[in-house]
């Protein structure tokens, strides 16, 4: 027994090159549902573990600005993702739902969610582990920090006046 935990606490803590790390913040705008396309991308900020970070602003979407900062920064805001309990998130939040009675039966109901609310993808590569959430009402407050942790480093204002 004591072998098999040494080997699964080894490989829990492999460890992954640079490249293998990557956050991505999608804004989306707009009314409708996101899953029938009535929604449309504000901008995108990626930030690679080798502290590349790329934005991409939706009115042009093929203009690609390019920056670096240091990798600290980036392992900085990764941290802050795990912290916030990212990785264990739930992968939508699109309001609250609830039981109405409906004949005989329930009926599960979205509560409260808008179709023009904005909304926000957030995406963590972290080696093979990739995990996706969508933000657009109802969502835990440590998890609404993260995307201006990401604007900081590459949202619209960074590239203002470059």
């Amino acid at each position: 027994v004591a072998i098999g935990l040494v080997f699964i606490h080894s490989s829990a803590f492999a460890e992954i090159a640079l490249g293998q790390v990557e956050i991505k913040l999608e804004r989306m705008s707009g009314g409708g549902c996101s899953h029938c396309g009535g929604f449309s991308k504000s901008y995108d900020v990626v930030i690679r573990g080798d502290g590349t970070v790329e934005y991409r602003d939706g009115g042009e979407p093929d203009h690609v600005s390019v920056r670096s900062v240091s990798t600290d920064d980036v392992i900085a805001l990764a941290n802050e993702f795990i912290a916030a309990g990212f990785l264990e998130a739930s992968d939508s939040y699109r309001g609250k739902f609830g039981l109405v009675r409906q004949g005989s039966g329930v009926l599960l109901k979205n509560y409260g969610a808008k179709s023009d609310a904005p909304e926000i993808r957030l995406m963590v590569r972290i080696g093979e582990r990739v995990k996706r959430v969508s933000l657009v009402e109802d969502y835990p407050e440590a998890l609404g920090k993260l995307p201006e942790l990401v604007d900081r480093i590459g949202g619209p204002n960074v590239w203002a006046g470059r």
